[in-house]
């Protein structure tokens, strides 16, 4: 038998909602599995130079995941990854290939697990929730880690007909240097600006009146920090919102920029706008476009 998994990009943070907010777009990453008596990892698309025939990757890594907590032993396996989502920072690629593999490893043991308990090993291996909750559950999600640090998430509405306008920069961002670039203490005045956009946002998208997006996704805890790693960032939001965008960020830790829009929208010029922003200060980039993802990853036989 042979299974595969199908798993959406994802946008962390959406502006206010640190470590919080994320949405899954239509953008996928399969994993293709079959058990066997020993490893063999091939790969397509993004990186795929840099992962075939490792078995020390993200993917790998969550199939003997899965395995090992239902007590069953795996040999090794034929693993063929398709990456279609690009790696370069900001959409969710590590939590995709994270996912992908707890997907495909649950269908071939005929899903001993539940939803929640690919997240809860999802969260464990990636480390932070947002982006694996958006890939897990789909759509936009809002994640809230209780006193025993259990994430419990919860979707909120996807306002109709919105698409999202991807832009991705000629830049490498890691994710730990993203971090680090953080400080380790905020204003008062930073926390209840972040807290004001965060409530307006969740507003929006239950009242369906995107148009508050356009202040909703402004953020003062963690974009003015990496501002020196992407250089652009507020010229290509700017561009996005003069254009016609509802509203704009950065995308997870970055490099990549999203734009939330209407369907209706002139999507090319939102695009375009961004780009220019980043060749303001020298670098180039390209967009795409994209619409929401509901549903989530999932894996199926195909053999």
């Amino acid at each position: 038998m042979k299974f595969k998994s199908f798993v959406p990009a994802t946008s962390a943070n959406l502006g206010p909602g640190y470590d919080v907010f994320g949405m899954a777009l239509q953008l996928y990453n399969t994993v293709e599995f079959q058990p066997a008596d020993e490893w063999e990892v091939t790969a397509a698309g993004y990186g795929a130079e840099k992962l075939s025939g490792r078995t020390d990757i993200y993917v790998c890594t969550a199939i003997r995941r899965v395995y090992e907590e239902a007590g069953v032993t795996l040999a090794g396996a034929r693993v063929h990854l398709e990456n279609n989502i690009p790696g370069c920072g900001g959409l969710g690629s590590s939590a995709a290939a994270i996912v992908s593999g707890l997907e495909v490893a649950n269908a071939s043991l005929n899903y001993p697990f539940s939803r929640r308990e690919i997240f809860r090993m999802a969260c464990a291996i990636e480390g932070h929730p947002d982006n694996v909750a958006a890939a897990v559950y789909g759509g936009i999600v809002a994640v809230c880690c209780d006193e025993k640090e259990e994430a419990n998430v919860v979707n909120l509405p996807v306002p109709e007909g919105i698409k999202a306008v991807i832009c991705i920069p000629d830049l490498k961002v890691s994710t730990p240097d993203a971090r680090r670039s953080l400080p380790a203490q905020v204003s008062l005045q930073d926390a209840v600006f972040n807290l004001s956009r965060v409530s307006l946002f969740i507003t929006s998208l239950y009242r369906n009146e995107p148009s508050l997006l356009c202040s909703a996704m402004r953020d003062k805890l963690h974009q003015p920090y990496r501002e020196a790693l992407v250089p652009g960032l507020s010229a290509a939001i700017d561009g996005a919102i003069g254009a016609g965008a509802y509203g704009a960020a950065l995308s997870g830790s970055g490099p990549t920029v999203l734009a939330v829009c209407s369907g209706q929208a002139n999507i090319d010029t939102i695009g375009k706008a961004m780009v220019d922003g980043f060749a303001t200060k020298g670098v180039t980039a390209r967009f795409l476009v994209l619409e929401p993802d509901l549903k989530g990853a999932y894996a199926k036989t195909i053999l």
